[in-house]
């Protein structure tokens, strides 16, 4: 268990090291571009939450309002 052999694979023998380098170069830029977009999408997410909590706070705070004047109000 744990013997593993990892250098037999004859597809690999007849990769020159361009492609080689070519094919990380490709690796490492398609994950740098995959975490810039999904970083994007959670901005863009995240603010569309805080605009619509912003529009429902003012509609909160003035009822919140009204509440408190109306219990003053019935306590007169």
């Amino acid at each position: 268990m744990g013997n593993f052999n990892l250098g037999n694979y004859p597809e690999y023998e007849n990769v020159n090291t361009f492609e080689f380098y070519y094919i990380w170069f490709l690796f490492v830029v398609s994950c740098l571009f995959l975490v810039i977009v999904l970083m994007n999408l959670l901005i863009a997410i995240m603010g569309a939450t805080f605009s619509k909590l912003q529009e429902n706070i003012l509609n909160l705070s003035i009822r919140e309002n009204v509440l408190l004047i109306s219990e003053n109000e019935s306590l007169f």
